[in-house]
């Protein structure tokens, strides 16, 4: 996959995910995210508070 913009390549899907949630306010914006995917999406997003329940 390619950003549109800037013709950077994404290394998988995560990577992805994460530049579109980094789109929105971090600060108005909660993420549920399944637990089968939460390790590895967690690690594009260090500094997001992610909640599974």
């Amino acid at each position: 996959m390619l950003d549109n913009e800037t013709f950077n390549q994404f290394k998988n899907v995560f990577q992805f995910y994460a530049a579109v949630l980094q789109l929105f306010d971090a600060n108005e914006t909660s993420y549920f995210i399944d637990m089968d995917d939460n390790i590895t999406l967690s690690a594009y997003l260090p500094d997001q508070l992610i909640f599974n329940y």
